[in-house]
């Protein structure tokens, strides 16, 4: 069973550092692994479009308007990283919209169409359903930004960032070897011509 703790101490193993049972144990390792644990997976969930992070949704409509530009806005997912395509309701993958953060409604999906699909990255918490890949490359990128504080090295963190280098392409290449190549969906302007 994946735990945030193992991919720490994969982290610390790749630094020559002991181990550690808990994030919140005090120790100088896990509290640097907790201060930086979230931000990173964050950070490299948002780098790709993860298949294992992938979710659909059907948008909610805000009753506010956008000031210019577009007529409509969507509040986007909770849990929203990254987009991965958007579509009307004729299913057609749009590409006139954009993502921006509006004055009280946060980060906001603006666009042309009154109903809107969306597939994104979410933020994805659980360790159990991340890809190992990617909880490889995830304590890569750990160890890279450890081992200045930990082992005041940077000649270790260097060696650091080529390995979390290498692994991001594996689990690049492992996630998309997940799913067959999807079909682009005709855009309105094609499906508009018959």
């Amino acid at each position: 069973m994946a735990t945030e703790a193992g991919i720490c101490n994969s982290a610390l193993a790749k630094l020559g550092n002991n181990r550690i049972v808990s994030l919140t144990e005090g120790t100088p390792a896990a509290s640097l692994c907790l201060e930086q644990y979230a931000r990173l997976r964050d950070h490299l969930l948002r780098l790709h479009g993860w298949n294992f992070a992938t979710s659909r949704a059907r948008l909610a409509q805000l009753s506010s308007t956008p000031a210019f530009g577009y007529r409509y806005q969507f509040a986007l997912p909770a849990d929203w990283m990254r987009t991965i395509g958007v579509h009307s309701a004729g299913g057609a993958g749009i590409t006139d919209y954009v993502t921006e953060s509006g004055p009280a409604e946060g980060r906001v999906l603006r666009t042309h169409y009154s109903e809107i699909y969306l597939r994104y990255v979410r933020r994805l918490t659980d360790p159990n359903v991340m890809d190992p890949a990617f909880r490889e490359a995830l304590a890569w990128r750990l160890a890279m930004e450890l081992a200045v504080p930990l082992a005041k090295s940077g000649s270790l963190r260097d060696r650091m960032e080529r390995g979390f280098e290498d692994a991001v392409a594996v689990a690049k290449s492992v996630d998309g070897q997940d799913d067959p190549p999807q079909a682009v969906p005709a855009g309105d302007w094609v499906t508009a011509r018959g």
